[in-house]
């Protein structure tokens, strides 16, 4: 008896799978024009939705700045993204960044995210841009680092590290002058002066090392110095991604909408249906 019962259980599983494929069909059959028509519908939305919809690309600078730290590059980004959801907010925006509106507004959206910072200090930085005109890409680039660079705070902390530098660089030239007039008067010194000095020939060893290491130090001060506009464009913006939102995106989800919409009035109907005949 045991040994029947596992064909007749697959049997009526079998039978069970052939009744739902039936009702499956039967349904298909009384609703399947709906389900067309809601399907293409859904599908027409999606479409009228892509034309609608504003397309932005994404692109990314990647930045540094010797003199805005973490939180104050990304409060001042967050000022600039807060202008363009503001009344007037290209023409806000085009004069804080100095470009023109047309550039201003192809600007959708903006935001940072920070990376290690460098031995000597330096804060590193990646800037998302949206953009709505991909042609516009290289003058938004240009405005936004014009933005960083004349920001007043910006401006007047470049001031007094310029100033710092500067007195770097020139301490460092009057050692290293020193030490040149020194070497120079032990090299001018007669055999028999240096006679009993050995002393000199240490000293004169001790200086151009000396010299060497005020050198590299001044090399420092100097590129900082070239450097000196506070923020510091390491890689220009990355070729556009996008667009988004993307048209098979739209187009699948009005198209499953659509549908879902069909069998859900479908399905009312057939239970409308089912509850008519029950009461005859």
């Amino acid at each position: 008896m045991t040994d029947n019962q596992g064909p007749l259980q697959e049997k009526n599983d079998d039978l069970d799978l052939l009744a739902l494929l039936s009702k499956a069909i039967r349904f298909l059959k009384t609703y399947g024009v709906l389900l067309l028509i809601a399907s293409l519908t859904g599908l027409l939305c999606g479409f009228i939705l892509n034309l609608s919809f504003p397309k932005y690309y994404t692109s990314r600078l990647l930045m540094e700045s010797t003199v805005l730290n973490n939180l104050e590059q990304e409060e001042l980004i967050d000022n600039w993204d807060m202008l363009m959801s503001a009344k007037g907010g290209s023409a806000l925006l085009a004069k804080a960044l100095n470009c023109s509106p047309e550039t201003a507004g192809s600007i959708k959206g903006l935001s940072s995210e920070a990376l290690p910072s460098l031995l000597d200090g330096t804060y590193v930085f990646t800037l998302e841009v949206k953009v709505r005109d991909i042609s516009q890409l290289k003058n938004i680039q240009d405005a936004l680092l014009w933005g960083f660079r004349n920001n007043d705070y910006v401006r007047e902390k470049v001031a007094l590290r310029t100033a710092s530098l500067r007195e770097q660089v020139s301490e460092a030239a009057g050692e290293i002058a020193k030490l040149d007039s020194t070497k120079h008067y032990i090299e001018s010194l007669t055999p028999d002066e240096k006679k009993g000095s050995d002393h000199l020939i240490l000293d004169l060893s001790g200086i151009s090392k000396e010299k060497v290491e005020i050198g590299e130090k001044l090399g420092t001060y100097k590129e900082k110095l070239a450097f000196g506009n506070g923020v510091q464009l390491v890689q220009g913006a990355t070729p556009p991604r996008g667009p988004k939102p993307g048209t098979m995106t739209l187009l699948g989800l009005g198209l499953a909408a659509g549908f879902l919409f069909g069998y859900f009035l479908a399905l009312l109907k057939s239970l409308a249906r089912i509850s008519k005949q029950r009461q005859n």
